[in-house]
This record gives C-alpha cells, sequence and structure tokens, in this order.
C-alpha cells in the first residue's frame, strides 16, 4: 500500500525513487511522442528537499531513470520484431 512518510530517511527515499520514475517517465513519453499529463507540483517540496541535500541526485536519477528507460524500449521493440516475425 502506501508508505510510511513519517519518516524522514524514507520520505526521501520515497522522493529519489519519485524523481527516478518521474524522469523515466519523461524519457518515455517523448521516445513515443507522448504528450504526458503530469502533476509534478505535487511532488516538487519533496524533490527539492533530497537535490538540496545531494548536489549530485540529479545526475544519479537521470541515470537510473535512463537504464530503466532504455529497458524497457529494448523489451518493447523486441515485442514488436517477434509480431513482425509471427
Amino acid at each position: 500500500m502506501g508508505r510510511d512518510l513519517t519518516n524522514s530517511s524514507s520520505s526521501k527515499d520515497y522522493a529519489r525513487e519519485e524523481l527516478v520514475a518521474e524522469m523515466g517517465s519523461a524519457f518515455l513519453c517523448a521516445a513515443f511522442g507522448i504528450v504526458p499529463t503530469v502533476r509534478h507540483a505535487d511532488y516538487l517540496g519533496s524533490w527539492l528537499e533530497v537535490l538540496r541535500e545531494d548536489n549530485r541526485a540529479i545526475f544519479r536519477a537521470a541515470s537510473a531513470a535512463t537504464k530503466a528507460a532504455d529497458w524497457l524500449l529494448a523489451r518493447h521493440r523486441e515485442a514488436q520484431n517477434e509480431r513482425i516475425a509471427a
């Protein structure tokens, strides 16, 4: 279910995960030409807190998001190739 955000450490971990997920989503939307509907304002405060504490967090998040998006795009291409071959 939901996360326990009363613990400062867990809320920062959650914010980091959300930052990676949102960046990955943006990368995938760009790759597929999808215009996303976003609600970043809901998360900005927690993301800013993480970014203020760790000036490399954005780079780590972008790296993780890129790896995840690349993996998903490769699976998508494989599935398309299998459908074409069938």
